[in-house]
Order: structure tokens, then C-alpha cells, then sequence
């Protein structure tokens, strides 16, 4: 009686195991074979879980919706080329089909990452399997008969060479990027240097989202009531981005102001890498990049879900303006990730200052 199945079914199934947990997942199916039958019919009926915990488990929002943004850039500024096409045509769906297409390579290629390989040659490959991933649906819709959900060609070829490197270079910006590795030189001035340069940059991108929310096509209307909205929206945005800089992001930061047990010092480092965290919405309660993102999709959600149903657009707004307008969103998302990954560069060096100062205080 056979204890493992044959080479070449086992060969081949390995290769469609992620690399992650191939070596448990592959012992177990050898220690419950019976027949080559009864393995591949394990292997079908395992194998989608597998890859959907893998999946869950190297998902990386940030980077997922940054690659968004960075495509959509791409393939929609390529558009440009034919007047007309993206939005004055009603032609969403064939770009939605692309997109989707490379964001679901990439994620896939995230959750079969091999541990082993250089994160250099992996911004590398990545881009360029997503992309040709993209192109390959793009090919199949063509001969299936679907010409009505493929993009134009010169668009697919610009949108395509634009995205490979965008999507580089966001990649190879994620997987270098410094948030992960403790800034464990220098010392206070270090840390305090790191949280103002965490939150220029915060201003610099609040002002850019704002400015995209002012010129939005469902905003930009000169009436009273839309002025006063502009007022109260600005004054709401920057008091929590000063409370936040301050570090005054709950009830337990406000008494630790007035808290004599602690050390001060600590209690206001402590409030900085709490502010800083949360504004790059490093809690689940949210965050301010992710407060002035929720509210330009809110206001574009209508209006493209209307045109992918065929709906007219408003008598006073455009599809040049709705294009450029998303560009810029685009741009504005795609940015996000540098600009979150500042904060918690920021916080991380000023939970070193922490640790270093408890472990002084225990020395002592």
C-alpha cells in the first residue's frame, strides 16, 4: 500500500501551496493519503482555505489601496490620449477590469512571497507579473468576444507602462521602507526632530486633500450653503489635527496632563506617539489621512457608481472634471502611504526614547 502519493502529483501540488505554510500543510495531506484519488480531492477541497488565510495574513491595506490609486493614475491619465473615452462615454467597467485584474495578481503574489527572496527582486518581479497578468485578461476578453470590456489599445500599452512603474516604485518603497526597523540611534532631539518632520508632512498633505475636496465637482458650487460646509469642515479638520499633534486624542492623554505621579516628560512623549499613531490610523478607531479620504470618496461614490450604470452626470459637472478631479485623489491616496509611514516612523522613535528612559530608571 502506498504511503505518499506520486512524485509528480505531489511536485505539482507543492508549487500551488504558498511558501509560508507549504512545509505543514503538504506533511499533512502526506499523513492522510489513502490513494492518488482521494489526495487530489483533499488538495481541491483544502487548498482555496489555505490560500485564503495566506491571503488574510500578508493583506496589506495600505499598500493594497496605494497600488489602487497609483493604477488608476496610470490607466486613467493614459485615457487622456482619446478625448472622451473615460467618462464622457460611460467607459468605467473596461478600466474597473484591468485594475482589478493587477490588484488581484498582486495580492496573490504578496501571499506566495517567498521568505527567501531579496525584497529588491521581488519590487521587481511583482509589477511586472501583475501587469502581464492584467494584459493576459485584457487578451482573453478580446477573443472571447468581449471588444466592449477591453480598454483601446495605445490606453492598455500607456496605462500598462505608467502602472509597472508606479507600482515599482510604491513596492520597492514598502518593502524599504524605515517604519519597521526602530530608529535606535540618537536620542531625545532625535525622536522630537522625527515628530516634527512627521507632522509638516501632515500638513503638507491635509492642505493637498483639502484643496481636492474644494474642487470636487458635488462641492465646488458658490452658494451660501456650500460655503459655510467649506468653513465648518476646515475649522473641524485642523482642530483635530492640533489636538492630535498635541497628542489630546482621548480622555486618558487629557489626564495625564494633569497627572503629578509621572514623570511629565514621559507622559508627553507618550502623548506625541499617541497622536502621531493615530492620525496614521494605526488604531482601529481611525485616523485623520483616512477621515480626508473618506470624505472625497463619499462625494465621488455617486457619481461614478452613476456612470457605470449608465446615468447622466449633472448639468454642472464634466467628465473632464470628474477625470481630473479622481487623478488628483489618486495621487493624493497613493501618497498616503509615504506620508503614514513618516508617522510611524516618528512613533517608533519615540517609544525607543521611552524604552531607553524605563530601562535607565530600572538601572537605577
Amino acid at each position: 500500500m502506498e504511503t505518499h502519493p506520486p512524485k509528480l502529483i505531489e511536485a505539482l501540488v507543492e508549487r500551488l501551496v504558498p511558501p509560508a505554510c507549504r512545509e505543514n500543510v503538504m506533511g499533512d495531506w502526506d499523513e492522510k493519503y489513502t490513494s492518488p484519488a482521494g489526495y487530489i480531492l483533499r488538495v481541491v477541497s483544502d487548498l482555496p482555505f489555505v490560500v485564503a488565510s495566506q491571503i488574510r495574513r500578508t493583506f496589506h491595506a495600505a499598500l493594497f489601496f496605494s497600488q489602487a490609486a497609483a493604477l488608476y493614475i496610470a490607466f486613467a491619465g493614459s485615457s487622456l490620449l482619446v478625448p472622451r473615452y473615460l467618462y464622457d462615454d460611460s467607459r468605467l467597467l473596461p478600466l474597473t477590469i484591468v485594475i482589478g485584474a493587477v490588484l488581484f495578481a498582486l495580492v496573490c503574489r504578496d501571499a506566495y512571497a517567498n521568505r527567501e527572496e531579496h525584497p529588491d527582486d521581488r519590487a521587481r518581479r511583482d509589477p511586472v507579473f501583475a501587469i502581464g497578468t492584467g494584459l493576459i485578461c485584457e487578451l482573453l476578453l478580446f477573443v472571447l468576444g468581449g471588444s466592449s470590456l477591453v480598454l483601446p489599445f495605445w490606453i492598455l500599452i500607456a496605462g500598462s507602462a505608467a502602472g509597472l512603474l508606479m507600482v515599482y516604485m510604491l513596492r520597492r518603497f514598502i518593502h524599504s521602507s524605515p517604519q519597521d526597523s526602530p530608529a535606535t540611534a540618537g536620542g531625545p532631539q532625535t525622536s522630537l526632530d522625527e515628530h516634527r518632520k512627521a507632522w509638516r508632512w501632515n500638513l503638507l498633505w491635509l492642505i493637498a486633500g483639502l484643496l481636492i475636496i474644494f474642487t470636487l465637482p458635488s462641492i465646488g458650487n458658490n452658494n451660501g450653503g456650500s460655503v459655510l460646509d467649506a468653513v465648518f469642515l476646515v475649522i473641524v479638520v485642523f482642530h483635530l489635527f492640533r489636538r492630535n499633534k498635541d497628542g489630546f486624542t482621548g480622555a486618558s492623554q487629557e489626564y495625564s496632563v494633569l497627572s503629578i505621579a509621572d514623570d511629565p516628560y514621559i507622559n508627553q512623549l507618550k502623548r506625541k506617539r499617541d497622536g502621531l499613531e493615530f492620525w496614521a490610523g494605526a488604531f482601529a478607531r481611525g485616523g485623520g489621512g483616512i477621515l480626508i479620504l473618506a470624505i472625497i470618496g463619499f462625494h465621488f461614490v455617486p457619481l461614478v457608481a452613476g456612470r457605470i450604470g449608465g446615468l447622466p452626470l449633472p448639468a454642472n459637472v464634466s467628465g473632464t472634471h470628474i477625470s481630473l478631479s479622481l487623478i488628483a485623489f489618486g495621487i493624493l491616496t497613493a501618497s498616503w502611504i509615504f506620508v503614514r509611514s513618516r508617522n510611524l516612523r516618528a512613533a517608533r522613535a519615540i517609544q525607543d526614547e521611552l524604552d531607553r528612559l524605563n530601562t535607565k530608571d530600572k538601572n537605577q
